[in-house]
């Protein structure tokens, strides 16, 4: 499609000088919305949006007002395709341009709706950016700022607001049916991803839902659109409208894909939620992690550690749509069903796009069932002030009827020498200790160790 897209027509601010006269003697045609519409969103607020609409021309020149796109100060890249070119410039409607536009319609009874409500008339003037209507009992009804008004006329309906019209010269050769193409980019059409997962609190099971998030901030609105989505970054430049982009990663076979199959209707500043996977009775497996930090001594006790959820992204793409290729990029949220509803159990995460042999980690709050009281001392030897000892004991109890895998995070650097730690399995990284171990149901273990740290370099 975008091949025969030829001619780029760049959105131009004119005030419309053309004499009542001239105008008169053509012929005016409302294009209300497109008669077809593929959209592609790619990478947050970015899309191109093709469209086609069928026309109704006389033979000569027609002026056609196109209605239903965006704001044209959000519009870049505007291109023309189909059996007809426009002739000269798209024209921007602004307030100035209205008197020449509703002169058109002097003497033909319209509709007007927008601020004061719905206005019937004949039209007598339009001019000084004002309307001069005559209404069916014979008052003259003055209308100030007529550009914020929808208007409809007997056969027509037409949305003149300044928000929403492209005004287009067409020249036929003869009188009939054409095919009008266009093309264009915006930055106020966007999509983001939202993942729940959602863990049974009477049976553990474990349930998984992606939901697409569509926002349309364009001002316009389009029905039984044919949407696309992908991830990537967007390359921008300067450009008319603010906005000439060129996709950056467009061939790259790691973006996030897909194709809806079912046409969906997109409204100005309203969020539309689509399903995009549901799948329930996941395998998973589930550890605890503990990490600590000392500055002081501490006696505490009842600490809970947090909880981790790992699942693999093949068992959650069985039950994608056939055409995605992976599980978007988005924020992921842990909730627990209750007998009262879900509760939020985790905080907000972001995961990454995740291809089938990922391994998604999630963390799901506090755990209820592992308890930790903990002592730790810590001491400087009086012969070396640049050494602290520290002096730690765990005790750990599974109140669960379920095996209990832990993992003690202690931070420490590359100065921490590990001296004693009562578990076979442990391990030093560059910032911490690591200590592993698995509680039995109804199990109370303790753990201890020690470490001494040089201060300063």
């Amino acid at each position: 499609m975008i091949s025969s897209f030829r001619k780029n027509i760049t959105l131009l601010l004119l005030l419309l000088c053309i004499p009542a006269a001239a105008i008169a003697q053509q012929d005016y045609v409302f294009s209300p919305a497109a008669d077809s519409v593929q959209i592609h969103m790619q990478g947050g607020q970015f899309a191109t949006v093709y469209e086609t609409r069928i026309l109704n021309l006389q033979q000569g020149l027609n002026e056609v007002l196109m209605h239903g796109l965006p704001h044209p100060t959000s519009i870049s890249d505007l291109q023309f395709g189909g059996d007809l070119m426009p002739a000269g410039s798209a024209l921007r409607i602004e307030a100035g341009t209205m008197s020449a536009l509703l002169g058109r319609l002097i003497g033909e009874e319209v509709t007007l709706s927008g601020p004061a409500g719905t206005i019937t008339g004949i039209i007598e003037d339009a001019a000084r950016g004002m309307l001069t209507l005559r209404d069916a009992e014979g008052q003259q009804v003055i209308v100030p700022n007529p550009h914020l008004y929808s208007l409809q006329t007997r056969n027509q309906d037409a949305d003149i607001r300044a928000d929403s019209g492209l005004m287009l010269t067409f020249a036929a050769e003869r009188a009939g049916t054409y095919m009008i193409r266009l093309w264009y980019h915006t930055g106020y059409l966007g999509w983001s991803a939202e993942h729940q997962l959602v863990v049974d609190n009477e049976t553990d099971q474990l349930g998984w839902t992606t939901l697409i998030h569509l926002e349309n901030n364009t001002g316009a609105d389009w029905e039984a659109a044919r949407l696309s989505i992908s991830s990537g970054s967007v390359n921008r430049r300067g450009g008319m409208g603010g906005l000439t982009s060129a996709v950056a990663n467009d061939r790259s076979p790691d973006r996030f894909t897909f194709a809806f199959d079912e046409p969906v209707n997109l409204s100005t500043l309203h969020k539309t939620r689509m399903r995009f996977l549901s799948a329930e009775n996941l395998p998973y497996t589930k550890d605890y992690h503990y990490r600590a930090a000392y500055s002081r001594s501490v006696n505490v006790t009842d600490r809970r550690p947090d909880i981790f959820y790992s699942i693999r992204a093949s068992d959650v793409m069985q039950h994608v749509h056939s055409g995605a290729n992976r599980l978007p990029e988005g924020e992921t949220r842990l909730l627990l069903r209750t007998a009262d509803g879900l509760v939020l159990i985790g905080d907000r995460a972001p995961t990454g796009l995740a291809e089938a042999d990922s391994l998604l980690r999630i963390q799901g709050g506090r755990s209820p069932r592992l308890s930790i009281d903990e002592v730790v001392q810590i001491t400087t030897p009086e012969e070396d002030e640049n050494r602290h000892r520290v002096s730690g004991a765990y005790t750990i109890r599974n109140l669960g009827t379920e095996v209990k895998p832990l993992r003690i995070s202690i931070q420490a650097d590359e100065r921490t020498r590990v001296i004693s730690v009562s578990e076979r399995s442990w391990t030093q990284t560059d910032q911490s200790l690591e200590i592993s171990l698995e509680l039995q149901p109804g199990e109370t273990r303790r753990v201890e160790f020690e470490t001494e740290q040089r201060r300063g370099f």
